[in-house]
């Protein structure tokens, strides 16, 4: 028997994660402040979220909230990671119903043409930077 390798982090993820910057909220459920957080990547699974705030313990329910008028997502923190500038939130989504299902597939399909044309103009660069280095030969130094 061989062992099994470890998965990579893409082999693990069930859906696709988009990078954004959006600003949004955190209400715990239990009660009614709200943490104002960055939206740093979202998928169809979880969110990443940076606040200069800190204190939201792994398992805490929270409703995510990308505008004031939307529904919020229910999510639920399942670690932390302190940087120096703040802390970042993996929430994976939770306990949802068909309405946030449906306003979490809208959010992801209003955030996909940005991130692919983004991807064409990274690809473009790349090409390009990369004709330049064919220009240069490498030296035998």
């Amino acid at each position: 028997m061989h062992p099994q390798r470890p998965r990579t982090l893409d082999e693990r993820r069930k859906h696709r994660r988009y990078p954004v910057w959006f600003e949004a909220s955190l209400r715990p459920a239990e009660n009614d402040g709200a943490v104002h957080v960055t939206l740093v990547d979202l998928s169809g699974g979880g969110a990443l979220v940076h606040t200069a705030e800190d204190g939201l313990a792994p398992g805490l329910v929270v409703v995510l909230h990308v505008e004031d008028a939307d529904p919020g997502l229910p999510a639920r923190v399942l670690r932390s990671e302190r940087e120096w500038d703040g802390t970042l939130y993996h929430l994976e989504f939770t306990f949802m119903d068909d309405p946030e299902r449906a306003g979490l597939r809208e959010l992801l399909e209003r955030c996909r043409p940005s991130f692919e044309a983004h991807q064409r103009r990274l690809a473009s660069a790349g090409r390009r930077t990369l004709k330049r280095l064919d220009e240069f030969p490498a030296s035998d130094e």
